[in-house]
């Protein structure tokens, strides 16, 4: 009798525990990402708390999980975290997932596996920002030799590009970022009189310095090793790879060839109208050094790379200015010979490059941009910067939504994210009103 009665309180306060929350919203990250990668938007879902909620709603603490050994081991990696840290999370009537990049992937491998193991479904609700659904042109350049090495040799290039202003005028690069006064009067003082050999000496020294570095130096390694974490996952996530594939396949209903209508599915895709190559970098920046500080920001603000580049070119500017010979004054006209004629070009060349010619090299080796349709023009692939927005939408089933001028970091934490995202779970999206009221209704928690 004892054992019957601690069975029944066991009985009931698991249920009780199971059904204490109605929804719960997990968060998964990105590739190389970290528990912090969108703490910022689970923050903003906490201080909306405090307005009223339709039913008990729990947004789950973003969880970290290992993404280097592939999507597989990913999908299996986030089920346990999130299993072990909630036992009774499948008990939970609603579940939705907001995931990022391949987290996104890693997520619908988790459901296919999970659905293929119990016949019940790990969620029946899914957001996903800015995921390849498709792959990604660049894991698929990386995982093959021949346009590995090309991509490696292209990059070398740019780099020996973007520094001929700098291999030619070491000094003047150093006067930029030296300001010393005893560097700039000897600086100036070489310059005057034309002094060569100081000049000659730094040069030579930043060539060899460069070389040094570019031969040691693989742009897909270091990829590899510190951002995708291994060639695995940059495997999986090739475009038409075997595990996207599986993915794909599997979320259409073998039987009927329909979408898997019973999971509610949003695909957020983010496009940039005039990509910038260092704004998103700069939105990585910006996110790694406010990870203890979750207030969103605008994306307009974070060009960071962009600024310096353009300051320096600024600098460039006027020294070339300087050594313009329509110049009246006597001492410019002397100083501007052949040598002085050389680095000027050299910087010109090297700004250049950086302003223009680089950003279509960029886009070329992401696959974003294709310049081999001479003599018609070019055919630019709308894009958040790093993928597709074709891949970003083909999720079989899920409603598309458009964010502009959002790059692949920045949706993770731009403005333009949380109030989609509060849109539609309050029921205010337009578009999901009127494509599928059944989507606006599943993901409303709020009250308007």
């Amino acid at each position: 009798m004892k054992h019957l009665i601690f069975m029944f309180f066991v009985a009931t306060a698991y249920i009780g525990n199971a059904q204490q929350t109605h929804t719960k919203v997990n968060f998964i990250h990105g590739m190389n990402g970290n528990s912090q990668s969108l703490t910022r938007i689970h923050n903003f879902f906490i201080n909306l708390q405090r307005s009223d909620l339709i039913n008990s709603t729990s947004f789950v603490q973003p969880v970290y999980h290992e993404s280097a050994l592939g999507i597989g081991y990913t999908a299996q990696n986030i089920a346990d975290k999130i299993f072990g840290s909630d036992p009774y999370y499948y008990e939970t009537p609603k579940k939705i997932v907001i995931a990022h990049s391949l987290g996104g992937l890693a997520a619908r491998k988790w459901y296919i596996d999970y659905k293929m193991s119990t016949k019940k479904d790990a969620y029946n609700g899914i957001i996903t920002l800015n995921s390849p659904h498709l792959g990604a042109h660049i894991a698929s350049v990386l995982t093959n030799e021949v346009t590995r090495a090309k991509f490696d040799n292209s990059v070398k290039d740019a780099i020996y590009r973007i520094t001929e202003g700098a291999s030619s005028d070491s000094q003047g690069l150093l006067s930029e970022f030296v300001k010393d006064p005893k560097f700039q009067i000897i600086y100036s003082g070489c310059e005057f009189l034309g002094f060569k050999a100081l000049n000659n000496f730094t040069n030579k020294i930043f060539g060899r310095l460069l070389d040094a570095i570019l031969q040691q130096f693989n742009a897909s390694d270091y990829i590899i090793s510190n951002i995708a974490g291994s060639q695995k996952v940059l495997t999986d996530l090739s475009v038409g790879s075997t595990v996207i594939n599986e993915i794909n396949k599997n979320d259409i209903k073998q039987t009927t060839g329909t979408y898997d209508t019973k999971v509610f599915k949003i695909a957020i895709n983010g496009i940039e109208k005039s990509p910038q190559v260092f704004r998103m970098f700069g939105s990585s920046f910006y996110a790694d050094s406010k990870k203890g500080s979750y207030e969103l920001f605008n994306h307009d603000n974070d060009d960071y790379l962009l600024a310096l580049f353009g300051k320096l070119s600024a600098t460039f500017d006027a020294r070339i200015q300087a050594l313009d010979p329509s110049t009246n004054e006597w001492w410019r006209r002397k100083g501007f010979c052949a040598e002085k004629k050389a680095k000027r070009d050299a910087w010109i060349r090297s700004k250049d490059y950086l302003e223009n010619a680089f950003h279509t090299f960029f886009l070329v080796e992401m696959g974003l941009l294709n310049i081999s349709t001479r003599p018609n023009p070019p055919i630019f692939y709308p894009n958040d910067g790093l993928v597709t927005t074709s891949t970003q939408k083909g999720f079989p089933g899920a409603i598309p939504i458009l964010i502009e001028e959002t790059n692949h970091e920045e949706i993770k934490n731009s403005k333009e994210t949380a109030y989609l995202l509060r849109a539609i779970t309050n029921g205010s999206c337009d578009q999901l009103n009127r494509e599928s009221p059944s989507h606006s209704a599943f993901f409303k928690l709020f009250k308007k």
